[in-house]
């Protein structure tokens, strides 16, 4: 996960946002009345398959005469703690609800304020948690909370009982209870927690209990509609049970059932927004208690049994048609799979028109490259409107794959799922060619002068040594693959030429420096903690831009799709988990709108900084260029300590000087964790040190032969640019200001060789600043093949406790 100054919010309102400008988000029905079955929206009359309300129940006469009674008898609100005072419809409802579920339930305003309630106080600081990554988020949102009390927080992958077990066998000889958090049918896939696998574990492992949400569940299974967790588990005292009456019930309010008679007295007592927040308004209570009576009536039975025929009609039409379903249970809930966002909103689009309303699913209901359509059925809907959606998204899949150029290959990719609905009708008729290769050498130096001018540090000689040095390794992390790509037209015009590395790289790299030592503190036994195997845009030791594109070709959007489509062909190939698009400018607004289509989280990269040198003929010019508070600040800090250090600047260093150098680079390597990453091996610097285009700055304290620090420097003769991209400090003389030291000598030495341009590279900003360097802000585009590392660096980002809480959370 890349977080630097962009936060994750700002990146999911930003996923929100281009989807809500399609008009596919924050819409509201134009309706004067609503009958369950149809809603109009945008001047259109659509069939609505975006309701939970599973049995139909809010358009039931008896329901709103309830509610209406209860607002003449009571008032609109009764406004009053319910600490203190509740309405007598309070207990009416509990009694009912008493006879449907086998505990006295305690009732909440919404589920979401349930769970603040509850959670922080049955889960006890000698307590530890774990929860499926895709548990309702209003549980999650709690359960990180507690890792601010000490309480021990791990998450497993979707319905992995293997990971759960194997961290029930990790904690149990250290917490008196183990709970987990999961939901009984979960809101986005519409399938369902192994309750089977569940029930074992709770008799294998006495410390275990179980926290279940079965919102979805309610009312359109079970006896009395007690929902779907009741029915495949037997309620014990080490569960908790929360479901929704704003579902299939058809009201509002939250319901948790106890099996400990303790824990329900502990909770009802003082629950949180049971004091503190307002009561249930008399006609939702009034609908509640109308709703109850039909679920214990034999009413119920039949309502539940003509949804289930739906739903069941639903399945078989989508089999037989072989549409992308993501998980085919007998719940009311669909979810077909799509893979990008930008087919989802086309065919979403597409039903619209059709006269359908669907649900579109993205980032971060789902994850990045696994969006899709959810609908869901309700009693309101018939089966001819089933038959018509089904056979409209028959129709207009394959068409929104063609128009967005994306096939069903995307879908098999992204679900691992074998489409056979149609073939795959992404064709490259237009003559595009793409040509890959692992070496730079194997690229026509015309071809890459496109590239290098754009980007003046990537040049074929860098690259030819990174290849160089980061193959053949024995460590993992020091060997890159490199992948070169050039698209042409069939004039051998050249649309697109990027490159792209493939290495082991730590989620981490641009977090917070916080956020990475609590992070490496895990490594120290876990060195692949929160490591994943990656495919960068450019490399770890180029920045700038690092894909040429020719925007004035008629086909450039044809060719980058066919590099989309090459980079999803290498990262199932290679088993690549995350791929970073990278320094890409912030104006570019085409690229961003597309590379979001594709799934793609935005995030600002940290600040790059950078020196237009050309004006400055020597040394005291530039000195004189500074602003007054700048130029005070290098007198103090950098040329007042001067006469301390003498300066060399070589093109070459002796070989037994190398490990010096590198002891050096280990120095900061180990300290600067705003952008961490695995420390380069020590061959770099020896292939760097037989480079003519390479050139070391040596810094030393008088009298002393080894250096204190040193940078390694890129000089472009070409493009008249300098660029320090090593540097080593021995922080054990910290108060001769040595970086500021370097960081001075960097850019005198680029003056000196009358260049026209340094580039000093991200961090240290103050200190770049100060040097009257410009910075620069770049995007970052990110895609995870599964976010469960993303959710754990988000409970340990979020969690300001000991470093010993995260020991266990691989």
């Amino acid at each position: 996960m890349i977080k630097s100054t962009y936060s994750k919010i700002e990146s999911i309102n930003e996923s929100i946002r281009v989807v809500k400008e399609k008009k596919l988000l924050h819409n509201l029905t134009e309706d004067e009345a609503c009958n369950g079955r149809e809603i109009s929206m945008s001047n259109k009359r659509l069939i609505n398959f975006g309701s939970c309300s599973y049995l139909g129940l809010e358009t039931d006469e008896r329901l709103k005469d309830a509610a209406i009674d209860a607002v003449q008898r009571y008032g609109t609100q009764f406004s009053c703690s319910r600490t203190y005072l509740s309405l007598k419809l309070y207990r009416e409802l509990e009694d009912l609800l008493s006879a449907i579920f086998p505990a006295r339930p305690v009732l909440y305003s919404t589920t979401s304020l349930g769970h603040k309630a509850v959670i922080p106080i049955v889960v006890e600081d000698t307590d530890a948690c774990i929860y499926d990554q895709y548990a309702h988020i209003s549980m999650q949102e709690e359960i990180i909370k507690l890792q601010a009390r000490g309480v021990k927080v791990a998450i497993c992958r979707h319905n992995r009982m293997d990971e759960v077990e194997h961290k029930i066998k990790q904690l149990e000889s250290k917490y008196r209870k183990i709970w987990y958090f999961t939901d009984g049918v979960f809101s986005m896939y519409g399938d369902v927690a192994p309750f089977e696998l569940l029930t074992q574990l709770q008799k294998k492992h006495s410390c275990l209990h179980l926290y279940i949400d079965d919102a979805h569940g309610m009312s359109w299974t079970g006896t009395h509609g007690a929902g779907y967790c009741l029915s495949h588990i037997t309620f014990n005292n080490k569960i908790i049970l929360s479901t929704s009456l704003a579902k299939g019930f058809a009201s509002a309010g939250g319901v948790f059932l106890f099996g400990d008679a303790a824990l329900y007295d502990k909770v009802q007592l003082w629950g949180g927004p049971l004091t503190y927040s307002g009561p249930q308004q008399p006609a939702v209570l009034g609908a509640s208690i109308a709703s109850a009576k039909v679920h214990l009536s034999a009413e119920l039975l039949s309502l539940q049994q003509w949804l289930a025929s739906k739903i069941a009609y639903c399945n078989d039409l989508l089999k037989s048609k072989n549409i992308p379903m993501i998980a085919a249970t007998n719940t009311p809930i669909f979810f077909i799979g799509i893979g990008t966002n930008k087919v989802a909103c086309n065919l979403v689009s597409r039903l619209i028109n059709e006269g359908f309303y669907t649900n579109i699913s993205v980032f971060p209901a789902v994850s990045e490259n696994c969006s899709g359509i959810r609908f869901t059925i309700t009693n309101h809907i018939t089966f001819q409107d089933i038959r018509n959606l089904v056979n409209a998204i028959e129709t207009h899949l394959p068409l929104a794959l063609s128009e967005e150029h994306r096939s069903a290959l995307d879908i098999s990719k992204a679900f691992k799922l074998n489409i056979t609905l149609f073939e795959n009708i992404l064709s490259r008729n237009n003559g595009l060619k793409l040509q890959s290769v692992n070496s730079i050498n194997n690229v026509a130096p015309q071809v890459w002068k496109l590239l290098e001018q754009k980007n003046n540090r990537l040049t074929r000689v860098n690259l030819q040594i990174f290849e160089k040095t980061f193959s053949g390794n024995p460590e993992k992390q020091n060997n890159w693959t490199f992948h070169y790509f050039t698209i042409k037209d069939h004039n051998e015009e050249v649309v697109i030429a990027t490159f792209f590395t493939e290495l082991f790289l730590k989620d981490d790299i641009l977090l917070p420096s916080d956020v990475s030592d609590k992070i490496e503190w895990i490594r120290r036994k876990s060195p692949d903690f929160l490591c994943s195997r990656s495919l960068l845009m450019g490399s770890l030791l180029s920045e700038g831009t690092h894909i040429y594109i020719n925007s004035s070709h008629p086909e450039w959007l044809e060719a980058l799709e066919l590099l989309m489509d090459q980079i999803n062909s290498l990262k199932e190939r290679n088993h690549i988990q995350l791929v970073l698009l990278r320094d890409f400018h912030t104006d570019e607004k085409n690229l961003h709108e597309y590379f979001m289509g594709h799934g793609y989280i935005p995030f600002k990269m940290p600040e790059t900084y950078s020196l237009n040198i050309k004006p400055y003929p020597n040394e005291e010019a530039f000195v004189k260029s500074l602003v007054h508070r700048r130029r005070r600040h290098l007198k103090k800090d950098v040329l007042r300590l001067q006469h301390y250090f003498s300066y060399e600047c070589v093109s070459q260093v002796p070989e037994k000087m190398i490990s010096v150098l590198y002891n050096l680079y280990q120095q900061v390597s180990r300290r600067n964790l705003s952008i961490n990453i695995f420390p380069l091996p020590e061959k770099l610097l020896q292939h760097i040190n037989h480079s003519e285009h390479w050139e070391f700055i040596l810094l030393r304290l008088k009298g002393n032969k080894e250096p204190v620090a040193f940078v390694a420097a890129y000089k472009s003769e070409t493009y008249k640019s300098y660029h320090p991209l090593i540097i080593g400090l021995n922080y054990q003389h910290t108060e001769y200001k040595i970086y500021k030291q370097m960081l001075y000598r960097a850019i005198t030495r680029g003056i000196e060789l009358q260049y026209h341009k340094i580039y000093l590279g991200i961090s240290a900003d103050l200190e770049k600043r100060k040097m009257g360097s410009d910075a620069e802000r770049n995007m970052i585009y990110l895609q995870t093949d599964d976010n469960i590392n993303q959710s754990i660096i988000e409970n340990i980002w979020n969690n300001p406790g000991n470093k010993l809480m995260y020991s266990e959370s691989t």
